[in-house]
């Protein structure tokens, strides 16, 4: 099947992953059902939710399509960043539609409008789309932008890391040589939790849901190189053309 071909010819880095979910794998998503399941050593169980599910299709190696009102897939309240000294955050996405109010979530745990210790995930900012990388401490946030605007239509495989002993965050379109998008915050790897629900297609609440498709995800309780991210670029590509 596809799914077992693919999957089976992605050697993503293993140190500090924590969360990987990929429609191209029978493991994490056998082509039906209402379970996304993560296969990284965390083992979460992702629950597919919404008035209208996100829906299957084979295409691309296979995606969940997310209808921008109501459909979404929940981790529950799991990987809080602690005292992990950088954070990594990749979703491959593709937009359907522009988002004319609020910025959608593409994956993270992210509730909207609060600032909390411990936010973190991807997002499309509305009306000009670009990709949104946010980081959330107790007393302050930073959200950075990419410099150039997401188009509907098209793949992209996008990318946030954390860096809080530089105190710096940068996001990253496919495999872009130089982050897209920059910020800094105050360093320090003092614990950073909260109680957000973990979701890809929505922020917690859910709210603020993405109108698009979602094929993999992972997360790493570390900041990854520019290598390593155009190599999990070049890993996973071909499938998207």
């Amino acid at each position: 099947m596809y799914a077992g071909s693919i999957a089976s010819s992605i050697k993503l880095p293993t140190s500090g992953l924590i969360f990987y979910t990929d429609c191209a794998s029978d493991a994490s998503y056998p082509n039906s059902g209402t379970t996304w399941t993560d296969i990284s050593p965390s083992k979460l169980t992702g629950t597919l939710s919404g008035a209208t599910l996100p829906s299957f299709t084979a295409s691309n190696g296979g995606y969940l399509n997310f209808n921008g009102t109501t459909a979404y897939v929940t981790y529950g309240n799991n990987l809080n960043p602690g005292t992990a000294a950088g954070w990594t955050v990749i979703s491959w996405f593709y937009l359907n539609s522009i988002p004319t109010t609020n910025a959608r979530y593409i994956v993270g745990k992210v509730v909207p409008g609060t600032i909390a210790n411990g936010h973190y995930g991807l997002a499309v900012q509305p009306t000009t789309p670009r990709l949104q990388g946010i980081w959330r401490l107790a007393a302050s946030q930073t959200i950075v932008s990419s410099s150039s605007a997401l188009a509907t239509g098209s793949w992209y495989m996008g990318t946030e890391v954390v860096n809080r002993v530089n105190g710096t965050i940068n996001i990253y379109l496919n495999d872009t040589a130089s982050a897209v998008g920059s910020g800094t915050f105050v360093a320090g790897t003092g614990s950073a939790t909260n109680t957000a629900t973990l979701i890809e297609g929505a922020g917690s609440g859910p709210t603020q849901y993405f109108p698009g498709r979602i094929s993999f995800g992972v997360i790493y309780n570390r900041a990854l190189t520019t290598t390593e991210i155009a190599n999990i670029y070049n890993l996973t590509k071909n499938r998207y053309t």
